[in-house]
């Protein structure tokens, strides 16, 4: 599984989608609430929130990232993992700290 739109400073996710190697363009079904299945882009915490990296695998949001929802499991780069969707942004970083 991997998110539907690509997260950037610019814009948000509205799921994740069911079909993996979508392109633009192509029909699939997106999860826009409650538990996905997520493929893992690096070490995961239960609890963290998630974005998208440019494969579309799940990994930890930084300061000012939007993010799709938190990690319901710990996990390493390329395990299966869970996600409850619950986008958001993360505040930026304090300026000067």
């Amino acid at each position: 599984m991997k998110s539907c739109l690509l997260q950037t400073a610019a814009n948000s996710s509205s799921g994740v989608t069911t079909i993996i190697g979508s392109t633009i363009g192509e029909a699939a079904d997106v999860i826009r609430y409650g538990l996905a299945a997520v493929k893992y882009g690096a070490d995961i915490t239960a609890g963290q929130p998630l974005t998208a990296d440019a494969e579309g695998r799940a990994v930890p949001a930084a300061a000012g990232d939007f993010y799709i929802g938190f990690a319901e499991y710990d996990g390493a780069e390329d395990d299966l993992g869970s996600v409850w969707i619950t986008p958001g942004q993360l505040a930026a970083a304090a300026a000067g700290g």
